[in-house]
């Protein structure tokens, strides 16, 4: 190889080399941050800062997206609604003051149809029922008819009226839950009762 050669090749070299754009730490990051937001859908100026491209998907990682909020919404809903609650439960209506028990279904958008057996003669009309049904049976009203004589004289002219009320149906007692040592107790009697079954 002459000198001729030598030199072509490394006039090559350098050219190659010129052809090669070595990024900066401070340009490599700033790609990372822009494809991040990009792939997030945030809307930026491309002549907006590093910082602050950095702030904006800072935020956006922090704040979920709203489906997602909507989401772990209803998923606290869900469980708040199925969780049990200690009541003592009356029953108001005169029709079902012998009944010893009735069967409710409820459900909405977010919780499916939930359907059980509710004692109405348990032992000191206390109860563990989730809270969905704690608010149907708050809800639940039944038909109370009142009789009203008009006129001066109702009895010789037989004239009264009826009017309709719309009463509640239960009472319902939130009572705290039980404690360690009451569940323990709990458990010693229903053992020696024999209500309970070991698995």
């Amino acid at each position: 190889m002459n000198t001729n050669d030598v030199t072509e090749l490394n006039d090559l070299n350098q050219d190659n080399d010129d052809d090669v754009q070595v990024e900066t730490p401070e340009e490599n990051n700033r790609r990372a941050l822009v494809e991040r937001a990009e792939i997030l859908g945030l809307k930026f100026p491309k002549n907006i800062t590093t910082p602050k491209l950095a702030e904006l998907v800072a935020e956006a990682l922090s704040n979920p997206e709203p489906e997602q909020k909507e989401l772990n919404v209803a998923a606290q809903q869900y469980q708040d609604m199925l969780a049990l609650v200690r009541v003592r439960i009356t029953v108001l209506n005169p029709a079902k003051q012998s009944w010893d028990g009735e069967i409710f279904s409820v459900g909405n958008d977010r919780i499916p149809v939930q359907k059980r057996y509710i004692p109405f003669n348990a032992v000191d009309g206390v109860w563990h029922i989730e809270r969905i049904f704690v608010e149907m049976l708050k809800s639940r009203k039944y038909q109370f008819m009142t009789e009203h004589a008009t006129g001066s004289n109702p009895k010789a002219y037989g004239v009264d009226t009826s009017k309709i009320k719309l009463l509640p149906e239960f009472s319902i007692e939130e009572l705290p839950p039980l404690t360690k040592e009451e569940l323990e107790e709990l458990g010693k009697q229903q053992a020696m009762q024999g209500s309970i079954q070991n698995s």
